[in-house]
């Protein structure tokens, strides 16, 4: 079937694309992106897929070119042509690049190496899968360049992606390190997050029906209609990565889903309880904690700044006040908490340290995090007391007494047994 498409572009030239499709276009799912800035002004990007989320044909129109690029794929799956449809303000440029040679290999780790090339290139892509059969660490280069871009990706227990990390070098020398930080809440995506060597920047997300708007303060704006969740996420979309050998596809993740339902408190749950003695599940854990918003997100350790920890928030309000770490096998090895409506051991955040001189053991001043930590007696747990300005502790020392009596308890924190 043929079908046709108008590119516009800002100079006010217009070129009439007709190609032909191998499938009927209401057979494919199509994603658009739109981009909006005051340097660039209006960019558009769009993406369609076949029945197998494979990417058919990728369209982009911008200030400075149009262009259109259909890719074909034998029955194994595996890319064989690509076709170039460009202009740039001088006329059509028709570029057939295929036929394509592509090497899909896998070694001893699990690394999937996919290599594309074609007269006058090759484009290198090391692929390591997680078990779920997604990325979770790509690198991407071009054979004879000295310049490689590294991609780390982290998921949630929903298989949502939550952080991607891409470390930019040249000649192996670290130029540049970017950070995305995907913010879920209620089932779906609601802030965008990016950092950079040189700025942060944040990103609210609205959702009007199947169409998703990505504004910034400044008002930067880009929308994406359509099934857009294969591409949203770049390096970390298993549509633009392959399909490791003798596996299926992973699934894309909706970027809005239904809310839970929400319901009011009843009971005070316990902090750990029996919804942490299983696999951790999303539906279980809002199910155990009733009247309590819970979701993913991720956090930093001080030893290893750049990687990011899956974690899941609950919490009566949108600041994780508690936070449940998990391991690979979804198994919860420490929950921390700063919610007073916790428990543990009789003990919980906000009470007065020398009104609990059964619940707690020995108390250390840490200097290296200007906390007294206390050991909580019948629990594997300990508290942070807060330390006041001007109450002399410093260092690592023993405190009992009076200098202990009137400190609060300011976190909680559980661990494992396993």
């Amino acid at each position: 079937m043929w079908w046709c498409r108008c590119v516009s572009m800002r100079a006010r030239l217009t070129l009439l694309v007709c190609l032909a499709a191998a499938h009927s276009v209401s057979a494919q799912r199509r994603c658009t992106h739109t981009t909006a800035t005051e340097d660039a002004g209006l960019a558009e990007e769009s993406w369609a897929f076949d029945a197998s989320g494979r990417v058919r044909r990728v369209d982009e129109d911008n200030y400075f070119y149009a262009r259109s690029e259909s890719y074909r794929y034998d029955r194994r799956g595996r890319l064989t042509h690509t076709d170039l449809l460009q202009y740039t303000g001088g006329g059509v440029d028709f570029q057939p690049r295929g036929p394509v040679a592509t090497r899909i290999s896998i070694d001893d780790a699990g690394r999937v190496t996919r290599e594309i090339e074609n007269v006058s290139w090759t484009d290198r892509q090391v692929v390591l899968f997680d078990d779920h059969g997604r990325p979770a660490r790509a690198e991407v280069g071009r054979r004879g360049s000295d310049s490689t871009t590294t991609f780390e990706c982290t998921y949630d227990l929903g298989g949502r992606p939550i952080h991607r990390r891409a470390l930019h070098r040249r000649a192996g020398r670290l130029e540049h390190d970017f950070a995305t930080h995907w913010q879920w809440r209620d089932g779906r995506l609601a802030r965008v997050i990016e950092e950079s060597d040189e700025e942060d920047r944040v990103f609210e997300v609205h959702h009007r029906g199947n169409t998703v708007h990505v504004v910034s303060a400044n008002h930067e704006r880009e929308t994406w209609t359509g099934t857009c969740a294969p591409v949203f996420f770049g390096a970390c979309s298993p549509a633009l990565n392959p399909t490791p050998p003798g596996r299926r596809r992973a699934s894309v993740p909706a970027l809005r889903s239904r809310p839970p339902r929400w319901r009011e408190a009843t009971t005070q749950p316990p902090l750990v309880g029996r919804a942490l003695r299983q696999r951790l599940e999303l539906t279980r854990l809002r199910a155990a904690y009733p009247g309590y918003h819970v979701w993913t997100d991720v956090t930093f350790a001080e030893s290893s700044p750049g990687t990011a920890i899956p974690v899941v928030c609950v919490a009566s309000n949108h600041a994780c006040s508690t936070r449940i770490h998990y391991d690979g096998e979804r198994r919860w090895r420490r929950v921390t908490t700063q919610d007073p409506m916790f428990a543990v051991g009789g003990v919980r955040v906000g009470d007065r340290a020398g009104d609990l001189e059964g619940d707690l053991g020995e108390c250390v001043h840490r200097g290296d995090i200007g906390y007294v930590q206390c050991d909580v007696r019948g629990a594997h747990a300990t508290v942070l007391l807060a330390v006041p300005e001007g109450s002399g502790l410093s260092g690592d020392q023993t405190v009992e007494g009076d200098a202990l009596a009137d400190l609060r308890v300011a976190e909680i924190e559980v661990r494992a047994t396993e």
